[in-house]
């Protein structure tokens, strides 16, 4: 038996690969949300250097959110995506928009007219209604 700290295994995120060397430069819009997501320092870093990253760097700079391990990973993804299509395609729609829009809005008052707007698209929804009124008798009964 070996003493001394244990060894925690090492995970790795190659999320998608950057090509500095490719003669057309960055694409897919890469140049524009990277710095949006992890900063313009990191973001430069990394499409420069195509570097592949480890996890723990990922989640620390914001581009992951969790990480897990990789014998978990298919059945935590299985359960995110699960919460996620509980919901409304219109809720999830409308809220996608919402927040894509809000990223780069500097005024607070327009996000939450913005907000308000969705709200009263989506409860005018048979989807929505039904799902209200589902979710209504789930927590009176």
């Amino acid at each position: 038996m070996r003493g001394g700290p244990s060894h925690r295994r090492r995970h790795r995120a190659l999320l998608l690969r950057l090509h500095p060397d490719r003669p057309e430069g960055t694409d897919a819009g890469i140049s524009y949300l990277l710095p949006q997501i992890v900063g313009a320092g990191q973001a430069f870093d990394l499409v420069v250097t195509g570097r592949d990253i480890e996890a723990a760097e990922a989640e620390r700079i914001g581009l992951v959110t969790r990480v897990v391990a990789s014998d978990v990973l298919l059945d935590e993804a299985r359960t995110i995506a699960a919460g996620i299509a509980a919901y409304t395609t219109t809720g999830l729609v409308l809220t996608k928009e919402a927040f894509w829009h809000n990223v780069s809005n500097p005024n607070m008052a327009a996000a939450i007219a913005l907000e308000n707007r969705n709200q009263r698209i989506a409860s005018a929804t048979p989807e929505v209604q039904e799902y209200m009124a589902a979710y209504s008798k789930r927590h009176r009964d």
